[in-house]
């Protein structure tokens, strides 16, 4: 047995947040000691970890911002020192920085390895990929979840390519189905002959749902169906503005964060990412996992990657509206079989991706 520490910024709905949760589950049960943790405190996935799992929270919710580095840093060098661990796995830029920092400083002899998810554009700014280029070497073991993400980091940080290894995010087809059983609470979702379009993610400009909403208005010219965009973000306003402009006040619905999405995506008529860039999406990953009916943009990257260039889902190009309304509409009226698509997610399986990641921690 090794003890093993998992450590991500926080437990908010995010893709990369979940990632880590599945895989503290897998290898917890490997019989390793897992100590999970949590840097800023709250978050709507924090009832997901694991019983068996130790936990702590380094800093609470309220922590403004510009202290959160220094703090963090002074948090994670101590918890070092006391816990000691074998190995540790980071996700997140912001938590891959602080803990490469800390370990260096408290506990140099333990492997560290990273998980970085993102493509280029979210490494922009130069302090932040200064900081990459200077501590992502320090780690045993880089992991990008596709080969865009791995190819931009070698790229614009200059990390050696033989530190980087591709391993794609996992899925859990029987935990979601299991939590896909809970009811959504949303009126539209529980009337059969309504078509509810869904996307789930922050409200970005990365998530370019300016465009989905274009598109959905397109659509509701010639048929009556929902929109429904699950998370919340900065964008928030102008997005409601959108909707309001083009007047779809009682056919769009941006209810926020929602813990358990997995029951909306059961039900929903179709899955659409509208994204111009990913790493590789959950969301969509957890959407074939569920046997959505899907339509993405074909970003870089992911997308393209996990429907195997549009065998198990349509692509279309970014920031597109009439293209993405056209495919939505096909996908809509064309008879759909699930089974291939939920077969493809099981590629995906988390024990395999679990065993590969803790072959980096161990080695």
């Amino acid at each position: 047995m090794a003890k093993l520490m998992l450590v991500v910024p926080d437990l908010d709905c995010g893709g990369a947040q979940r990632v880590m949760l599945t895989l503290t589950a897998n290898l917890a049960r490997t019989h390793h000691e897992i100590f999970f943790v949590i840097i800023r405190g709250g978050g709507p996935l924090t009832g997901e970890l694991p019983e068996q799992v130790s936990s702590i929270t380094l800093l609470p919710r309220w922590t403004p911002r510009f202290l959160l580095p220094p703090l963090a840093l002074l948090c994670m060098l101590i918890k070092l020192r006391k816990q000691k661990p074998a190995a540790i796995l980071t996700s997140i830029t912001g938590a891959n920085l602080v803990t490469a920092v800390a370990r260096k400083l408290a506990c140099p002899r333990a492997r560290l390895v990273m998980r970085h998810e993102n493509t280029a554009p979210n490494l922009k700014g130069r302090l932040r990929t200064f900081l990459v280029s200077c501590l992502y070497p320090t780690a045993n073991k880089i992991i990008t979840v596709s080969e865009a993400a791995a190819a931009d980091l070698v790229n614009i940080s200059k990390i050696p390519q033989p530190l980087i290894e591709i391993i794609p995010n996992p899925v859990d087809p029987e935990k979601l189905n299991a939590d896909a059983g809970a009811n959504t609470g949303n009126v539209w979702l529980d009337l059969p002959d309504l078509p509810v379009i869904l996307s789930i993610g922050r409200l970005v400009p990365t998530k370019d749902f300016g465009t989905l909403i274009n598109a959905f208005y397109r659509l509701t010219r010639h048929r009556d169906l929902r929109l429904v965009i699950l998370g919340e973000g900065p964008q928030r306003k102008l997005l409601e503005a959108d909707v309001r402009e083009l007047g779809l006040d009682k056919q769009v619905s941006m209810p926020g964060v929602v813990a358990n999405p997995y029951p909306w995506i059961r039900a929903c008529s179709l899955f659409v990412l509208s994204s111009r860039w990913e790493g590789l999406p959950v969301a969509l990953l957890e959407a074939m996992a569920l046997g959505a009916n899907i339509v993405s943009t074909d970003c870089r990257s992911g997308p393209r990657e996990l429907l195997d260039g549009g065998r198990y889902g349509r692509l279309v190009p970014v920031g597109d509206p009439v293209r993405l309304a056209n495919a939505m509409q096909e996908a809509l009226a064309t008879p759909y079989n699930p089974a291939p698509v939920i077969q493809r997610a099981r590629d995906f399986a988390p024990n395999k991706v679990a065993e590969a990641h803790l072959a980096h921690l161990l080695t």
